[in-house]
């Protein structure tokens, strides 16, 4: 494929009403379809059909788009670059236009995700305006303080709040995660029967027993509040050796990242109920 073809295919994923010109019509994808596609979430088949139909359809690209909060605008440079060093190393000098009518779909459907994702996974950051604050309460003696402290004392059966209160700009779209720490991994915490998550209007109130946040082994342990655009808290972040937890999560400024501890104190209980249930 000579660069002037490439060229051509690129403007057209992005500008033109439809590059397969002699395919038949492409039912346009529903939204559900289009966002897990985004997220890497269809299976080998389906991904292949929703790449055709964006190949083949302005409109899903456009959709697509909406969906994803930007502008679908012809490809940057720099992308564009990257995605001919890579597919085409080696270009013809002679280019061969017999093929074109029957590979550009094709080639379409195999580089629309690149050309069009690009954009899209780049997640905006948060405006600067835009923070919270996070407190915390443990035991019942310590549930008298409205200060917001980094640390509080629990047993395993203790329930523990948290708290999480905008302090500036509110903006809608977003949400709250929780995240805890296993080696050089960052787990996000799932509301379920043991941990509640209540919201309103920006702010979010979390309350589990601390066994079932942090492990009912005695020590102080780590929770971090997250604090992003919607869909944008994956399920787990890898770290690597010497990585700062909340630099990992916040990305820059893509997200807003809180480090919270609890001290969880041997139990009064005297069971293992609460190690079996560890998550």
């Amino acid at each position: 494929m000579s660069p002037l073809d490439v060229e051509r295919l690129l403007w057209e994923l992005t500008a033109n009403e439809g590059v397969r010109h002699d395919a038949e019509p492409t039912r346009i994808p529903d939204d559900d379809t289009l966002r897990a596609f985004r997220d890497d979430e269809l299976n080998e088949d389906r991904t292949k059909e929703v790449e055709t139909s964006l190949a083949a359809s302005q409109q899903a690209r456009e959709r697509l788009a909406v969906l994803a909060g930007v502008p679908l605008s012809t490809p940057d440079p720099a992308i564009r670059e990257a995605i001919l060093d890579q597919s085409f190393p080696l270009p013809r000098t002679e280019p061969a236009r017999r093929w074109w009518p029957a590979v550009a779909g094709l080639a379409a459907a195999a580089m629309v995700a690149a050309v069009v994702s690009f954009p899209l996974l780049k997640t905006p950051a948060l405006p600067e305006q835009v923070g919270y604050e996070v407190s915390m309460t443990g035991l019942a003696t310590e549930r008298s303080t409205t200060e917001a402290r980094e640390l509080v004392q629990a047993l395993p059966e203790t329930r523990v709040r948290i708290s999480v209160e905008p302090t500036g700009m509110s903006i809608d779209g977003l949400e709250i995660g929780l995240y805890r720490q296993s080696k050089l991994r960052l787990h996000r915490l799932i509301p379920d029967s043991h941990l509640r998550l209540e919201t309103h209007r920006g702010a979010g109130l979390f309350e589990a027993a601390a066994a079932d946040l942090v492990g009912a082994e005695p020590g102080i342990h780590s929770l971090y509040v997250v604090v992003a655009q919607r869909r944008d808290l994956p399920s787990e972040v890898v770290l690597h050796p010497g990585d700062d937890p909340l630099e990992a999560l916040e990305q820059g400024s893509r997200r807003r990242a809180y480090v919270r501890q609890i001290k969880v104190e041997s139990s009064t209980i005297g069971n293992d109920s609460w190690k079996e249930r560890g998550r």
